[in-house]
């Protein structure tokens, strides 16, 4: 990664009562803007799985504390013990979890695999791209530190093990109520027998037992959170400059910038921001067509999201 002022400026520091859902054994560094959405998967994210991690503050409008990147939005990660940077909240999402479902013996065996593709434009500003973003990879085999893990192909082996079960229940014969009944206890030890025979065969926790449709659509609704549902979110936010400007002196309380930037950074960001963010609404709405009442573009997203969790507790 690029050379950057050391130590990071840190402003907070995240760690949970409880340990993380999957060991993950490196210090992570977020340099965020505290209200910017992306910044805000990556915290959900983070804080689901009680990953610990360091918050530096990102001044919006300066950006002082990212100068030494070439890629200039957030959010920004540091996998520190190993000083690789992840750009792109979907690319950092995707190598964590990558590597908590197969880890490795170094967090770059991931991290490689997502490479970016860099391309200049007529007035030389750089745009990055990751092909592979919303995809899951999965490290070289010595690179393993459990291969019994296994994370996402197109065609996974878990595929094999569901159509498996699926033929066993279908080609089982019809049994009358008393049958059974009386039969209740030696189908229960059957099914154990045969659970933990496709448990030997696989050596895969279950949690990780998915089909490729199931990764599928677990990027098709990545995709779509970032494509379709957050360019509904400013033009909602910022619809006049009093409501913009209210929104900035609410993020000065809820990012505790009093505490974190000097008074004139401070005033800069609120009204220079606030401005900022009503013409960057302005044209959001434009170029994507939003509704002239982007409340209702707002809700028709929210509610394709709603019809598409049903009565389940996750999609």
């Amino acid at each position: 990664m690029e050379a950057r002022p050391l130590p990071p400026p840190v402003t907070r520091h995240v760690t949970f009562s409880k340990p993380p859902r999957e060991d993950f054994p490196f210090k992570i560094t977020l340099y965020q803007y505290v209200t910017c959405p992306f910044c805000c998967k990556v915290r959900a994210y983070l804080n689901y799985n009680r990953i610990p991690y360091d918050i530096v503050e990102v001044n919006s409008v300066m950006r002082s504390e990212t100068k030494w990147s070439t890629y200039k939005k957030v959010p920004i990660v540091v996998i520190e013990n190993e000083k690789i940077q992840l750009n792109d909240s979907s690319v950092i999402i995707s190598a964590i979890e990558s590597y908590s479902r197969m880890p490795t013996k170094a967090f770059k065996n991931v991290s490689k695999l997502y490479q970016s593709i860099i391309e200049k434009d007529d007035k030389g500003k750089l745009s990055f791209s990751y092909p592979n973003k919303y995809f899951l990879v999965e490290p070289l085999l010595d690179d393993q530190l459990d291969p019994t893990k296994q994370v996402q192909t197109e065609k996974t082996k878990n595929d094999a093990i569901d159509n498996k079960v699926k033929q066993t229940q279908n080609n089982e014969p019809s049994k009358s109520f008393f049958a059974k009944f009386f039969s209740k206890s030696k189908s229960e030890n059957e099914q154990t027998s045969t659970s933990n025979s496709l448990e030997n065969e696989t050596t895969t926790k279950v949690s990780y037992v998915k089909s490729s449709d199931q990764y599928k659509l677990e990027r098709k609704w990545r995709e779509w959170v970032d494509t379709k549902f957050v360019h509904t979110l400013s033009p909602n936010i910022y619809c006049t400059f009093k409501q913009s400007l209210n929104t900035f002196l609410w993020f000065s309380k809820a990012g505790d910038w009093e505490q974190i930037f000097p008074w004139y950074q401070r005033w800069i960001i609120v009204y220079i921001g606030a401005i900022v963010m009503r013409v960057v609404a302005g044209r959001l709405k434009s170029k994507y067509n939003l509704n002239d009442n982007v409340r209702l573009s707002l809700y028709e997203y929210a509610n394709e999201w709603v019809k598409a969790v049903g009565n389940k507790d996750f999609l």
